[in-house]
């Protein structure tokens, strides 16, 4: 039997042809912000989005906006450092009231809540995952993933016989599913006839 060959370096190939290597580091920079700037800052401030190389970050106020501002170089130098290259050549602060998305309350009232066996699922998914700074964005992804779905069933909506797929129909499949039953018998008849 052939040995395969891991996948990462192999990804990382693709980007570095697709020309988004540099696009994902941008987006790392997003994600290791509060470990670069530490769990103080971290509280007052979030990173928003990279645009050009330029790190927007949200503060709590415009007080931890300027304070901020006044340690950007040795953040920026820690970022780039954490990074493994020069990534980010500039931070821009803003005072802005927009928490992350973590401190964000569920939008929805009466949607279900996470269960253990969502907890676990979604731990065993993201472990396989070599990235150790996605594994949380993954985990609170698949957990976010499974409890919609629980929802939608409790709404009414109904597994697909074929696929699994939710589907809010009262036929057995879904609409692609039953589309493509229906293409199989009519190539059956005509083969048939």
């Amino acid at each position: 039997m052939p040995r395969q060959a891991p996948l990462g370096p192999l990804f990382d190939q693709l980007l570095g042809r697709l020309g988004l290597e540099t696009a994902i580091a941008e987006q790392k920079a997003v994600v290791i912000w509060p470990q670069v700037v530490g769990a103080i800052n971290a509280r007052h401030c979030w990173a928003e989005r990279v645009r050009d190389g330029v790190l927007l970050v949200a503060a709590s106020s415009h007080t931890w906006a300027q304070e901020l501002s006044m340690l950007k170089r040795q953040m920026l130098e820690r970022l780039n450092d954490a990074l493994g290259k020069q990534v980010i050549r500039d931070i821009h602060f803003r005072a802005g009231r927009k928490r992350p998305v973590e401190e964000v309350a569920p939008a929805v009232p009466g949607a279900p809540e996470a269960t253990e066996a969502d907890r676990v699922e979604a731990a065993t998914i993201s472990a396989r995952s070599h990235d150790a700074e996605l594994r949380p964005h993954l985990e609170r992804a698949i957990v976010g993933w499974r409890r919609s779905r629980r929802w939608w069933q409790a709404l009414g909506w109904r597994r697909c016989a074929k696929c699994g797929m939710l589907h809010h129909r009262s036929e057995r499949y879904c609409r692609p599913c039953q589309d493509l039953v229906r293409r199989r018998r009519r190539r059956k008849e005509i083969s048939e006839s």
